[in-house]
């Protein structure tokens, strides 16, 4: 069959949290959160469907009648560098994504939240340059500051 196949990205890391995908694309940081129907069809982006088996399997799993399109939206998971185009069916080395174990309601699929990480907690940066920070304790080793 011929049509445009999409895959998740591999820069991309995931885990369904109440029905919604929250992405991040790594080394960027950048995270993305989906509403569950979108949710849903990233879990089917594994490089095998074309566009319009997703339409048709999203309709087919929430008794859709009438057309639906989901072509927008994966034209801006593209732009976000979230998914890869492939030119034909391929079955990518990529971890399989959990599909909501809850029917959600269908809505439009949908971007929700995209936003910039920009700190993680870990340790603190005195401790990967061994040299205390100006206003840093003693124990900097063991501190528990949010580094940028």
């Amino acid at each position: 069959m011929t049509g445009k196949y999409y895959c998740r990205s591999s820069s991309v890391a995931g885990r369904l949290v109440l029905n919604e995908a929250v992405l991040v694309r790594l080394p960027e940081g950048e995270m993305t959160v989906l509403n569950p129907s979108a949710s849903v069809l990233w879990s089917l982006l594994d490089g095998t469907r074309t566009v319009e088996e997703l339409e048709s399997h999203l309709a087919s799993r929430y008794s859709i009648t009438g057309r639906l399109s989901v072509k927008s939206l994966l034209q801006e998971l593209a732009e976000r560098h979230l998914i890869v185009l492939l030119d034909g069916p391929d079955r990518p080395q990529i971890a399989p994504f959990p599909c909501p174990g809850i029917q959600p309601p269908w809505i439009q699929p949908a971007i929700r939240v995209q936003e910039q990480i920009h700190a993680l907690a870990g340790p603190c940066g005195s401790s990967f340059t061994g040299q205390p920070l100006a206003n840093c304790r003693a124990d900097f080793d063991t501190c528990d500051d949010v580094t940028d």
